[in-house]
């Protein structure tokens, strides 16, 4: 399952500011339920910012402890 596992966040000035993650068999079909989501509720978020990324892609994810993530924000 941990293949399907994207996490999501914002692009934000500074930073990237994780939200947290999506399950998604694509980045596209990611960024769409996430998209879908933040359009349902009112955010302060800029949904331009989105970005979408595989954990096991992250330089701080350890491959070790795949069913493990961490949410910063």
């Amino acid at each position: 399952m941990s293949e399907n596992i994207w996490l999501y966040g914002f692009d934000g000035f500074e930073r990237t500011v994780t939200i947290g993650f999506v399950i998604a068999d694509s980045a596209t079909e990611a960024m769409d339920k996430v998209w879908n989501m933040y359009n349902d509720f009112a955010t302060d978020h800029k949904l331009s910012d989105l970005v979408v990324w595989k954990p096991e892609e992250d330089d701080n994810y350890r491959n070790d402890y795949p069913d493990v993530m961490e949410i910063v924000y």
